[in-house]
């Protein structure tokens, strides 16, 4: 398999990605979560199916997902990410595409185009996050699905104060992740502080989240429809207390 870098701004997009890549799997291990939404994935595009996923990281998703049959390509911006998923990948299943979302034309067609653990929500504005989603369209091959995993903004939205967790990373290291809600423009500010007996290292970085029904709006506007949505990857109802929702898109032409 092979690695693509597509010209655009991708040192300032891929340094948050970048300053997280050596203990990302560490924050986000691989769960029972992560196996449904693989298994799902593998459903929605097919036996021998192609998939593109945008945000692909350290290829928890991904590699596992190449495991099961599925030819898959992954995009990031972040060099270090994409590092570490070729570390994991020694079979180099999966090929890479280091480039941002926007504007993206790869000219190819995929079975399945997914943006799972808020990928969407990196782009900052709301026309940029249309903009993904044309770009996902533009990679869908006919009767394909895009797949996008999103995380339920109602808890945060009315949060005022700043919310700070502790991640333990082993012997004498820590992150600690401070986040910050702008509800005027649906944006979460994150800012990690890495403490492992050095210099502490600091990354900022920031997610626009978006609603159910907004979604389904730009979407449309996208030149896509909803098919389905749930309120987790074991396909149950969405309801106020879940977390997340997984919505399926198909093109509006379809």
């Amino acid at each position: 398999m092979s690695q693509q870098t597509v010209t655009s701004d991708l040192a300032l997009s891929g340094a948050y990605g970048d300053s997280l890549a050596e203990v990302y799997d560490q924050l986000y291990p691989v769960t029972a979560g992560v196996e449904q939404c693989v298994g799902v994935l593998a459903e929605l595009a097919g036996e021998g199916g192609s998939a593109l996923e945008f945000g692909v990281g350290t290829g928890r998703i991904a590699i596992p997902l190449a495991a099961r049959g599925v030819r898959v390509t992954g995009i990031d911006s972040s060099s270090k990410m994409l590092g570490v998923l070729r570390s994991n990948d020694p079979g180099a299943t999966v090929d890479t595409v280091h480039a941002t979302f926007g504007g993206l034309d790869l000219d190819r067609r995929f079975d399945l185009v997914a943006g799972v653990f808020n990928a969407l929500c990196c782009a900052p504005t709301q026309d940029e996050q249309i903009e993904v989603l044309r770009v996902m369209r533009r990679h869908l091959a006919p009767g394909g699905r895009i797949v996008l995993e999103t995380f339920e903004p109602g808890r945060h939205h009315t949060r005022r104060m700043t919310e700070t967790v502790t991640h333990p990373l082993g012997p004498g290291a820590v992150l600690m992740e401070q986040t910050q809600i702008v509800p005027e423009g649906q944006l979460m500010f994150l800012l990690n502080t890495m403490i492992d007996g050095g210099t502490p290292r600091v990354a900022a970085g920031f997610m626009r989240y978006v609603w159910p029904a907004e979604l389904d709006l730009m979407a449309r506007l996208a030149g896509l429809r909803v098919r389905e949505r749930w309120g987790g990857w074991d396909r149950g109802q969405l309801t106020a207390d879940s977390p997340m929702y997984v919505t399926v898109l198909v093109d509006e032409a379809s």
